[in-house]
């Protein structure tokens, strides 16, 4: 995220672009432009695999079928604000989906 001081603001008014001069106090926060992921299967599970701040889902997957092996999974994907394929092999719920069968086959 970058901070813009002293700078002009576009927003869209009504069916117009406005142009709105800040004052020097103001501060401006916005977005860098997103990384493009190519191959966004790969992506998803290297993210699986190396969790930041909590266990990988292969140790969640694991220590729940040792707990109980008639649990059940809910995968909730819900980001409207990010354009992302869900379905298909090139979507980002299959890794995850194949992943959680894979564990559960191999632990019962």
């Amino acid at each position: 995220m970058r901070v813009h001081r002293n700078e002009t603001c576009k927003n869209k008014i009504a069916n117009q672009m406005i142009d709105i001069l800040l004052p020097e106090s103001a501060k401006l926060f916005s977005m860098t432009k997103p990384i493009i992921i190519t191959d966004p299967a790969w992506a998803v599970e290297q993210a699986l695999r190396k969790s930041i701040g909590s266990p990988n889902l292969e140790e969640i997957v694991i220590r729940k079928l040792r707990s109980n092996r008639d649990c059940k999974v809910a995968i909730v994907i819900s980001d409207n604000t990010r354009p992302v394929l869900y379905k298909g092999n090139a979507g980002i719920l299959w890794p995850i989906i194949k992943k959680i069968t894979g564990y559960w086959d191999f632990q019962r």
